[in-house]
């Protein structure tokens, strides 16, 4: 199957200002992340398999998805895992460094 090009994504320029804005944020913080991943590459603490922004990207992706089901799910979290969100959620981002950590 042959992928196919739908060229860069972004917001459609002058339509909603506040779109614009939340797309820069966006890119800013993926490419603060292929930054420390870069940087952790350099220094041999990270082992990258691919593009530092690609896996920025994906870093962000978890990131955002975890932060949003911990503070959605606080509840869930304490009474079956008895800690709180705020430990949980320290141990799966300790999990995600692990996933690139050499």
């Amino acid at each position: 199957m042959r992928r196919r090009d739908f060229g860069p994504i972004t917001p459609s320029r002058g339509t909603i200002p506040l779109l614009d804005d939340i797309y820069q944020v966006g890119e800013s913080i993926i490419d603060k992340i292929a930054e420390f991943l870069e940087s952790g590459k350099d220094s041999h603490s990270f082992e990258l398999d691919d593009n530092a922004k690609k896996v920025g990207f994906i870093y962000w992706m978890m990131l955002a998805g975890v932060i949003m089901l911990g503070n959605k799910k606080a509840g869930y979290i304490e009474c079956q895992f008895d800690e709180s969100k705020e430990e949980f959620l320290n141990q799966v981002f300790g999990m995600m460094l692990g996933i690139i950590k050499k």
